[in-house]
Formats: structure tokens, sequence, C-alpha cells
């Protein structure tokens, strides 16, 4: 886990236009600052009834990170990883691998460039917030 000047320090380096706050909510939320962080999404059709459909993963290196993407991708489902939480159906459209999203820099600033637009779509706090959970400035808020 990062240490919150750790996390702050970085924050303003690698995702210098969102507030330092604002990001730092984010991880505190998605990940407890643990850069190897993974969430694994669930599928809603193997969903048992009362599942929240997200099964949480908290490793300790980059390696044991990798091993567990590894098995999540061998099973088709989709997952977030790192310090924000960046979900694996953006990768491909930032550019980036789920080794790379266990950089903290490199999540900062994957994370950067979705709050920037979310907030732009959403037009305000909330519901840019509500956009980077859920891709949509309405889903997250409800």
């Amino acid at each position: 886990m990062l240490s919150t000047s750790t996390f702050l320090a970085l924050a303003m380096q690698c995702a210098a236009s969102v507030h330092p706050d604002t990001t730092h909510e984010v991880a505190r939320v998605e990940s407890g600052f643990n850069p190897y962080a993974i969430a694994e999404i669930i599928p809603k059709v193997k969903r048992k009834p009362g599942d929240k459909g997200v099964v949480s993963y908290f490793p300790e290196s980059k390696e044991a990170a990798l091993k567990i993407v590894k098995n999540i991708e061998l099973r088709n489902h989709r997952y977030s990883v790192g310090l924000m939480q960046i979900t694996s159906t953006n990768f491909a459209k930032f550019g980036t691998t789920a080794e790379k999203m266990f950089d903290p820099c490199e999540n900062l600033k994957v994370s950067e460039k979705i709050l920037v637009n979310c907030y732009k779509r959403g037009g305000d706090l909330v519901r840019g917030l509500s956009c980077y959970y859920s891709g949509n400035p309405e889903t997250g808020v409800k």
C-alpha cells in the first residue's frame, strides 16, 4: 500500500489536471491505495442471488497480481486493476495493459484521462464520478 504522502506526490506528478483530493478519494475507495488491487467482474449470468458481482483480490506483488489477472482472463471475465481500478475494457482505448496498470503513475495517467473526459461529459464532479464508476453520468449516482 502506498502512504498518503507518496500517493499525493504521484497524483500531482502523474495526474496533474485532476485535483489530488479527488484522486485520493477515488483510490481510497477503489483500491485502498494498493497498487496491485484487482476486482474481477462476474458476468450477470454467472451471479448467484445476492452476489455483488465483484470478487476483490489484494495481492502483495506485481507477479502475484499478474497471475490472478491471467486466471481471470482465462475465465473471459472483465476486471479492474491498480490504484484507480482501471477496467480491462479500457486497455485498448488507452493503449495499455494490465501489467502497465500495476505501475502507480501509469494507472494515474489513464485515470486522469477517464476522469477529465467524464467530468466534461457529466458537467459536475458527482456526475463525473458516476461516469468514472459506471461509464455514464447517471448510473453511478443511483
